[in-house]
């Protein structure tokens, strides 16, 4: 088939035509606020940061980068009302059907007193809170979150993104469907879990809970109880002082005791189990293992020994220390 030049032509100019440019818009607005109020953000797509400061204003800076059509979509908003600031960036109804393939970097920044309030939501982008004095809850469908230096309770979900606290004091609960969480210097309890990521902790001052269903569970020095439990990783408590409960279905069991027996339990479907206590614990036994061997440093008053079980009181009785493993070996040591 013969292609006219006017044809080819026109197929140059099509494959050749420049990108839309990206415009800016940018969004400010101060109010005087009082303490103790609530920051509420909802979002269509946009990162997110609030922190706490010294001054009794509210401040709010948004900025949007987009194509000009884009940028003409949106409504950009703060408003004050009696229990504190609203602020919104919403598209218009017109186009929520192409709103996926907008390309479009949103960033939201508020400073507020440092004792506030925090409500947020957004449905693509990352949220960040620090140095506040309140309960802040968030909830985003595709980003990280990140959270340091909060006294109050905190609740935070993402779809699909890592998760970072450090320094809250406050009880804190927090899920992700497909990242890692790490917390460290926790004064609270703290509830975590995890779809498709490992855990870690660090300095946690309060009863934990943990769920991950691919990914490692590593704890250091928890002062209270912990309850751990992944279906593909290892499980590895170390320092704690309170009850231990550690299950996985895939991997090794640690656990390192540095307080008073509360009881433990640690099971596993094809790992082994360290198990480390103080010399003068308390306890009552009851180990076994499938496939392994099963060893202790510390003596056991046997009531039932064959190779495979071994049970009974260790300095008198106490507390149940529960073990057991499919396919490892089950080792009692003194720390």
């Amino acid at each position: 088939m013969r292609i006219s030049s006017r044809t080819l032509l026109a197929s140059l100019l099509v494959f050749t035509a420049p990108a839309v440019m990206a415009a800016e818009k940018v969004f400010d607005r101060t109010f005087t606020a009082t303490a103790g109020g609530l920051l509420t953000v909802n979002a269509d797509g946009a990162d997110v940061t609030v922190v706490g400061g010294d001054s009794d204003k509210v401040v709010v800076h948004i900025t949007v980068t987009a194509a000009q059509k884009e940028l003409d979509a949106l409504k950009l908003s703060a408003e004050q009302n009696a229990g504190g600031v609203t602020v919104e960036l919403q598209r218009s109804e017109s186009h929520w059907f192409n709103f996926s393939s907008w390309s479009m970097d949103a960033r939201i920044q508020v400073t507020v007193p440092r004792r506030y309030r925090v409500e947020m939501k957004t449905s693509g982008g990352d949220l960040s809170v620090s140095h506040l004095e309140g309960d802040a809850t968030g909830k985003t469908s595709g980003g990280d979150v990140t959270m340091a230096d909060v006294t109050g309770q905190v609740r935070m979900r993402t779809s699909g993104g890592d998760m970072k606290i450090d320094r809250i004091k406050g009880d804190v609960l927090m899920v992700t469907s497909g990242g890692d969480i790490v917390a460290k210097t926790i004064t609270g309890s703290l509830d975590v879990e995890t779809s498709g990521g490992s855990i870690q902790f660090d300095s946690i001052d309060g009863a934990t809970k943990a769920r991950s269903s691919s990914g490692d569970i590593v704890a250091n020095t928890v002062h209270g109880d912990i309850d751990a439990d992944t279906s593909g990783g290892d499980v590895r408590l170390l320092r704690v002082d309170g009850k231990i409960r550690a299950n996985t279905s895939g991997g090794n069991v640690q656990c390192d005791l540095v307080g008073a027996n509360r009881g433990i339990s640690a099971s596993t479907s094809g790992g082994n189990i360290s198990l480390q206590v103080p010399k003068d614990i308390t306890a009552t036994l009851d180990a076994s293992s499938s496939g392994g061997k099963i060893t202790s440093e510390l003596p056991v008053t046997t009531t039932s020994a064959n190779g495979k079980r071994l049970s009974g009181p260790i300095n008198g009785g106490g507390e149940a220390i529960y073990a057991r493993t499919s396919g490892g070996n089950i080792v009692l040591s003194i720390r």
